[in-house]
């Protein structure tokens, strides 16, 4: 008399293959974002000039490269670099960057310039102002890079707030760049958007010198 097979043994086993199936699958990606961890970046939106930032060519004092390692880590919500123009910035937000993506992590890359054209775009029936703000609020990694070199209204600002305040709540990570300081931020910019980001990120100075110069970028 043959063996009588029950569909819940059917089911677990092809869910133990399922399983099998995709822990191979993940183990393949992750062994190709060590190797090609630019593919990945570039995939979460940084610019091919960035690319090859990395952690060991920046030279910075220890303390910022200690802060950006306890971001990496996971021990810290968010970080706010502020600096002069050049002064490694968004090097430095692209070199942690690659350190996420090579652990298997998700970035998602966005200048807040870009931002506020695509926000404005919709007025115009130019894509969903709701799947932009829903896409930045709920990526697992995001980088807003440049925010405050230009000029936008209150309305754009309440859409990028919404996001961050988003962030802020959920505990999502968060990197900040600009060249103003937060006060400047909220007495130029917008206060709430000051308030939440000193509430979720440690602040890093940028030395006041020309990295660009340095790293020839």
């Amino acid at each position: 008399m043959e063996k009588e097979i029950r569909i819940e043994e059917v089911d677990e086993k092809k869910y133990q293959e399922d399983l099998a199936n995709q822990k191979e699958d993940w183990e393949k990606e992750l062994e190709d974002r060590k190797k090609n961890p630019e593919k990945y970046m570039a995939r979460g939106g940084i610019k091919k000039r960035y690319l090859s930032a990395t952690l060991k060519d920046i030279k910075l004092p220890p303390r910022i490269i200690k802060v950006a390692e306890q971001f990496i880590e996971g021990k810290i919500q968010g970080l706010f670099l502020t600096g002069t123009v050049g002064s490694g910035k968004t090097y430095l937000a692209c070199a942690i960057a690659r350190e996420l993506v090579m652990q298997g992590k998700n970035i998602r890359f966005k200048s807040a310039p870009e931002f506020f054209e695509d926000i404005r775009a919709t007025f115009n029936g130019k894509g969903s102002e709701y799947e932009i703000i829903n896409r930045f609020s709920k990526t697992n990694y995001l980088i807003i890079d440049d925010l405050g070199t230009e000029k936008v209204s209150d309305f754009t600002l309440d859409r990028l707030y919404l996001i961050i305040d988003h962030r802020y709540s959920d505990e999502l990570p968060t990197i900040i760049t600009s060249n103003l300081t937060l006060n400047d931020i909220k007495n130029k910019i917008h206060d709430r958007i000051a308030s939440r980001i000193s509430e979720m990120c440690e602040t890093i100075v940028m030395p006041n010198k020309d990295l660009r110069i340095e790293l020839n970028i």
